[in-house]
């Protein structure tokens, strides 16, 4: 059974900001409406700028994202504007 939490809206610069995502969401679509986004979940770090290894995401457009269990979930992401500031939506799920 899947439960939608209500979303989220984050306003982001051309730095990484890291966003905490509760425990009880298993599954995060995030994208921007206004620009092409990174997302980092390794290597990144809050208020520096995208590591080389990092996913995009083209303006417009979402990404869904399985945040894994146990020892294989991250509590964080890091998402990033690829211009000046974008406002980022993240839909939450949980199972």
């Amino acid at each position: 059974r899947t439960v939608l939490i209500p979303e989220l809206r984050k306003n982001v610069t051309a730095n990484m900001t890291q966003i905490k995502i509760p425990n009880s969401a298993r599954r995060v679509t995030i994208g921007s409406q206004d620009q092409q986004l990174y997302l980092a979940t390794n290597g990144a770090a809050d208020g520096e700028s995208p590591p080389t290894h990092k996913a995009f995401i083209p303006k417009s457009n979402y990404l869904s994202i399985n945040m894994g269990r146990g020892n294989n979930r991250n509590s964080y992401i890091y998402v990033s504007s690829a211009a000046t500031s974008a406002e980022v939506s993240l839909i939450l799920e949980e199972e």
